[in-house]
């Protein structure tokens, strides 16, 4: 079975941006999951319909952290690509998402073309293995 290619799901504890995101993406023709924690993701994603996960990496609820978040994610069976957003300078967080292997890194605050340009080229690069 194929994953559609225009399922996202978002997860931050911001609700303001949650929402935000959502609304762009919605209007852009992505289907959106919204979550506001890892442990909701966790919970209640259905993996194989999502073809991107876009995570804060300072989620400030939960147990989990963003980058918690994506390690499971990337040892799972649907492994799905990550794109990380963080609002935090520090350069380890940085080296251990690539570590991770997350697709892009985008630092808060960003236009939200730049999130829609990374959606695209995501989906770019996975049309072409596809094929």
């Amino acid at each position: 079975m194929r994953i559609p290619p225009r399922a996202v799901a978002l997860v931050d504890d911001d609700p303001l941006l949650l929402r935000a995101l959502e609304r762009v993406l919605l209007a852009c023709g992505y289907r959106v999951q919204s979550f506001t924690s890892a442990e909701q993701y966790l919970r209640e994603v259905n993996a194989g319909e999502i073809s991107c996960v876009v995570i804060d990496i300072n989620l400030g609820v939960g147990r989990l952290s963003g980058l918690d978040l994506g390690d499971i994610i990337s040892q799972s069976l649907h492994a799905t690509p990550i794109v990380f957003m963080t609002g935090s300078d520090e350069l380890a967080l940085c080296e251990r998402a690539r570590d991770i292997g997350c697709f892009e890194f985008l630092k808060k605050p960003f236009p939200t073309s730049k999130l829609v340009a990374t959606l695209v080229r995501l989906e770019g690069l996975s049309s072409i293995t596809a094929s």
